[in-house]
């Protein structure tokens, strides 16, 4: 039986998947953090190890302060194995210059075999200045020292909320999201677990996955320059193919672009009351020229209505509406002109003697409106609102008082009668 030449092709591209699929497999997949956490490794482990991972992130130092105790031996073991590797600083800056020394001291006790070097900014630790600031200080005493890939790392939440603008700066993004999903912010390396088993070792470490969309395998390992860099746009889509330059420690300046219309003139220019005329501006009334336009009609309207019952010689013809310029005058009716009547005029009485009785009745009238009064005051203070029932009790109680306090009078007015003016 003959194999046609289609079969031989399509048997070969089988054999090669498969093979690659070998060899990946064997490779090992798994992008591992690893610190003194793990303990200080040995050979046989490292040699197992190889067969596990793509590549291995270091921790160095913890800030400025602490060096990581077993970050010397484990990044020379990775060194002769053959292990890729990249080192990170967990960072424990305070303001812009202590990142500077920071990145200095970082660099200093770093291996030069690293292919990578990262920043840790998971903790919000500056005391002065924004932490934008201090991150962008940071990128740029490295990238002075250092032209390989400079790697940002943190948490979704934490990179949006305190350094949005400074990670924009370095080579890729290392978010940490321990979800099922990838993370929010677009990140060239997801690290999704915290509890991944590798042989050899008895304590769990933090595995990543590498997002292949954005970067791949090769550009980690530093055997290629092809880089993949996303086009931001509203309509957002396949990401573009560049090769990959080193940043310079100078922020890439974002081109201005201005737009200018220039109107169209024609031979005979306008002037500009004509286009004043032409273009009539739309007379827009909010609620407060509303309510104010509402309230000179009602002024108006009061101060004629008190010009009519006033008693002056002004006739209606030379009243006018108390109204503003910019607000529109209220359309006023025709009313009929004033008629003033006469004044009357009450003759002059001769004033009359006061007797006695008149004084006494004062008196008593005073001081009954006087606790009248103070009885209404007791009576709000105390009960508050008050019943019609209550009322009506006090006038009686009141009324009765008052008709006593006449009795009591008369009969005093009876015994003590006032003398008459016997002057004729």
């Amino acid at each position: 039986m003959k194999i046609s030449k289609l079969g031989w092709v399509v048997v070969v591209a089988v054999a090669t998947s498969l093979s690659g699929s070998l060899t990946a497999k064997a490779q090992g997949q798994a992008v591992v953090d690893i610190s003194e956490w793990q303990g200080r490794l040995t050979p046989s482990q490292v040699q197992v190890m190889k067969g596990q991972v793509l590549f291995v992130i270091n921790r160095r130092q913890y800030g400025i302060g602490y060096v990581d105790r077993d970050a010397a031996n484990n990044t020379a073991l990775y060194v002769r194995y053959g292990i890729p590797f990249g080192e990170y600083d967990f960072s424990q800056f305070t303001d812009a210059a202590s990142a500077r020394q920071e990145a200095q001291a970082f660099y200093a006790r770093s291996n030069k075999a690293a292919r990578f070097y990262a920043l840790d900014f998971e903790v919000d630790t500056v005391r002065s200045g924004s932490t934008n600031a201090a991150v962008a200080a940071w990128y740029h005493e490295m990238r002075s020292l250092t032209k390989k890939k400079l790697i940002f790392y943190s948490y979704a939440s934490f990179a949006l909320t305190y350094a949005n603008q400074a990670r924009q700066h370095f080579d890729a993004q290392w978010i940490g999201a321990i979800t099922r999903n990838p993370p929010i912010v677009p990140a060239a390396l997801w690290q999704y677990t915290d509890r991944y088993h590798l042989a050899g070792l008895a304590a769990p470490v933090d595995n990543s996955r590498v997002m292949t969309g954005v970067h791949p395998v090769s550009w980690w390992l530093g055997t290629t320059k092809a880089a993949v860099h996303h086009v931001a746009s509203k309509r957002a889509t396949t990401p573009t193919v560049a090769v990959y330059h080193p940043r310079s420690s100078q922020p890439a300046r974002q081109p201005v672009i201005k737009l200018s219309v220039k109107p169209t003139r024609s031979s005979s220019s306008p002037t500009k009351s004509a286009q004043a005329k032409r273009q009539p501006r739309p007379v827009v009334r909010t609620t407060r020229s509303v309510q104010r336009l509402h309230r000179v009609k009602r002024t108006s309207s009061q101060s004629l209505s008190k010009q009519r019952t006033t008693k002056s010689r002004t006739s209606q013809h030379s009243v006018q509406p108390l109204v503003n310029k910019a607000v529109a005058k209220p359309v006023v009716k025709s009313v009929m002109p004033l008629r003033h009547k006469p004044v009357k005029t009450i003759p002059a009485t001769k004033h009359k003697a006061v007797t006695k009785s008149k004084r006494v009745r004062r008196v008593a009238k005073s001081k009954r409106t006087h606790r009248l009064n103070k009885s209404r005051s007791k009576v709000s203070k105390r009960r508050g609102p008050v019943s019609l029932k209550r009322v009506s009790r006090a006038k009686r109680t009141i009324k009765s008082r008052t008709n006593r306090q006449r009795r009591v009078v008369k009969q005093n007015h009876a015994v003590h009668k006032p003398m008459r003016n016997t002057r004729r």
